[in-house]
């Protein structure tokens, strides 16, 4: 799954995930490396993404920031409308680009 995390003013974050190696990556920006467990960072306006197996979940002052998840690695979510107002002119191809995810597998109903 990817969680896309918006964020519109800086912040600090709290994102809980139950697993290790997984990465939040800021667009056109650093990452940086998640552990499982509680995971405390100051984040500034921008759009991240978190690619992952289980949920993740990100808490913190929700006016600052929105996240969507997708159920999938292969899907990219849906701009929220106030992102699409906050980060004007969002490129749409650049956007699709950054939540590509290479080779990525999804369950499939057989």
């Amino acid at each position: 799954m990817q969680t896309a995390i918006f964020v519109y003013e800086s912040t600090s974050v709290t994102i809980e995930t139950s697993e290790s190696n997984l990465e939040l990556c800021k667009m056109n920006y650093e990452t940086v490396s998640l552990s499982s467990g509680s995971n405390s960072r100051t984040v500034t306006p921008g759009i991240y993404k978190i690619v992952s197996s289980q949920d993740v979940h990100v808490s913190g002052v929700a006016s600052a920031f929105e996240t969507v998840t997708t159920n999938n690695k292969t899907a990219v979510p849906p701009v929220p409308v106030k992102a699409s107002q906050s980060f004007a002119p969002l490129s749409e191809q650049a956007f699709e680009a950054f939540f590509a995810v290479p080779d990525a597998k999804d369950l499939q109903s057989v």
